[in-house]
């Protein structure tokens, strides 16, 4: 069992922008995104899934996968989530023990846990499971006859908001099931994807190079925002959606209202004026902590930017290859990173 180390340099060497304080080998070599409570980490790839207390760096507990994770874990009450798009098992968070699974004949989306369900799409039937037993609650038929890929969000307590793939944005009560009101934009998208809600405004992904600002209680369009090329993903936090675009920059906008808040360019040549170099191409998602927002390219250099401006603060060069992923520990200069050996890395930035 690997254990973490800390990593001390030498008084006389110079100043690094990072340590290493834990390298922990998993049982896989492909990591998939991973959830961290605090105080544990929970991890999956190809062949397990795992839970590592953090603090100690001993794992808790593992447990071998018959098929690949294609999600990361996700948390449900006293449950982690471990599936693909063939299988869902719900796992004992503090053990590992399987308290239920399904495996069923159509395809799996991504699960979404509200209130003590599981929502997630089984081939074209959006359908709730009680997280404790794993029974059906209710489901909702679509004309979406390839699967419902993404997962909803909640607006409030009671209503769920979904872009299922037919081109309608649906508001459901999330303990029926129950359509309360739909809207029909199917020239416009298939499906929404990554739903966050921000003061009123459900701001969602078209999948392929626009961000809609819609009205959570009604579906109209507050705004809307055409980035030029296919957006990977974004992300809200603290008022503002952040999103790296193939077109060579990084945005801010309101999330309330769409208007740009700043735009760097990540693109840029190097001339004799300018020593910068230009990114990589951008696969992970973007995370922010209430220092900065942090965007990690594939050239395994961690660009963190100003909030407000959006000016670039640090680039940080890592000495090995990563997986798309940075997960922040909160209150710290501390994140969680994997690379392409199966190894997670806590680091601290210096």
């Amino acid at each position: 069992m690997a254990a973490p180390f800390l990593y001390l340099p030498p008084a006389s060497a110079e100043p690094t922008p990072y340590n290493v304080l834990g390298r922990w080998a998993t049982e896989n070599q492909t990591l998939r995104p991973v959830t961290f409570d605090g105080q544990n980490l929970y991890l999956a790839g190809e062949k397990t899934i795992e839970a590592w207390d953090t603090k100690s760096g001993k794992r808790l507990w593992e447990k071998a996968l018959e098929k690949g994770a294609d999600f990361r874990p996700r948390l449900a009450g006293d449950l982690v989530l471990a599936n693909s798009k063939t299988y869902m098992m719900a796992l004992d968070r503090k053990t590992g023990e399987t308290r239920w699974s399904i495996k069923p004949d159509t395809p799996l989306g991504t699960p979404y846990y509200h209130n003590g369900s599981i929502i997630l799409g089984v081939g074209h039937l959006l359908t709730s499971f009680d997280a404790a037993t794993g029974k059906i609650k209710w489901t909702m038929s679509t004309d979406q006859a390839k699967g419902i890929w993404y997962a909803p969000t909640a607006f409030g307590k009671e209503h769920l908001l979904v872009g299922m793939g037919d081109g309608f944005l649906y508001s459901l009560v999330a303990e029926t099931g129950e359509v309360e009101w739909q809207v029909d934009r199917s020239k416009e998208w298939q499906y929404l994807r990554q739903l966050y809600v921000w003061d009123g405004i459900l701001v969602a992904g078209g999948y392929k190079d626009n961000l809609f600002g819609l009205n959570a209680a009604t579906g109209e369009e507050a705004w809307y925002w055409y980035s030029g090329n296919f957006i990977n993903s974004h992300l809200v936090y603290g008022g503002a959606t952040y999103l790296w675009s193939p077109t060579g920059w990084v945005y801010s906008l309101d999330a309330k209202t769409g208007k740009r808040n700043w735009r760097t360019k990540s693109d840029y040549f190097p001339r004799k004026s300018k020593k910068r170099t230009p990114w990589a191409p951008v696969m992970a998602e973007i995370v922010a902590d209430e220092k900065g927002i942090y965007v990690l390219d594939m050239k395994n250099v961690l660009h963190i930017m100003d909030h407000k401006t959006g000016e670039g603060t640090s680039a940080i060069q890592f000495t090995e290859n990563l997986r798309p992923f940075v997960v922040l520990e909160a209150g710290t200069k501390r994140m969680f990173l994997g690379n392409r050996k199966g190894e997670i890395l806590y680091v601290e930035i210096n």
